[in-house]
């Protein structure tokens, strides 16, 4: 997949910070438990060009973990039976 922005004038010297959130697809379950399954195996390329020069690439490797509100709790298993309700 591939995504473009356009940065604003920076002043030259200039100390910036730049946050870019945006909404991608769902995805498909089985590709997320791939993700999961193979950590540091999703990757990424960021490249930055002032005009048509390149003046950055950051690579970057991802490790995704299912986040707790994520899990169906009436899958969870209770070690010690006599703390489940």
């Amino acid at each position: 997949k591939s995504y473009d922005f356009t940065f604003g004038f920076c002043i030259p010297g200039s100390i910036n910070t730049w946050e870019a959130i945006y909404d991608i697809p769902p995805l498909k379950e089985d590709t997320i438990q791939e993700m999961i399954a193979h950590p540091y195996e999703t990757v990424s390329d960021s490249f930055y060009f002032v005009g048509n020069e390149l003046i950055m690439h950051n690579k970057a490797r991802y490790r995704y973990v299912r986040e707790e509100s994520e899990v169906d709790e009436s899958a969870l298993e209770t070690k010690n039976p006599a703390l489940a309700e």
